[in-house]
């Protein structure tokens, strides 16, 4: 909420989570889902942590280095 509020404050694009991004992120948990019977803890793991890695992406709105929604880019 808060980086949509900064966004449209600052009159900057405000966008919609392309579905793309997300069936990216249902597929690996499906693809998890099916091999993980076969996957050492270490490759689960790296599974789980990249695709939290992208949730939070999307979550944030990861764009043009406005990382976790934080102040950085205020007035750029």
């Amino acid at each position: 909420m808060s980086s949509y509020l900064r966004k449209a404050g600052l009159q900057k694009e405000i966008y919609s989570i392309p579905d793309e991004e997300l069936h990216k992120i249902y597929t690996g948990i499906v693809e998890l889902k099916n091999e993980f019977s076969y996957m050492s803890d270490e490759e689960i793991r790296e599974k789980i942590t990249k695709m939290q890695s992208d949730f939070l992406d999307i979550y944030n709105y990861k764009k043009d280095g406005d990382v976790g929604g934080n102040n950085e880019n205020m007035g750029n």
